[in-house]
């Protein structure tokens, strides 16, 4: 997965990678989900994928990433 921004919607610049050298890459990435979390009063974001049918196992399974 690659993020990117844009300040006018026409423009728009990567911004950060996820999962290129991270975690399993055979099958289909789907459900993503992106949600804020606290701990130890610290806001983090956290991504989830699940990835399907996925490595290592030749099973759906969900991968993450957070980010501080």
């Amino acid at each position: 997965m690659t993020f990117y921004s844009s300040p006018d919607l026409k423009k728009w610049i990567k911004k950060s990678e996820f999962g290129k050298k991270l975690g399993a890459h055979g099958g289909i990435c789907e459900c993503p989900d992106l949600f804020l979390h606290q701990h130890n009063g610290e806001n983090h974001w956290v991504l989830l994928v699940n990835i399907n049918p996925g490595e290592p196992r030749r099973f759906s399974h969900t991968i993450f990433y957070r980010r501080f």
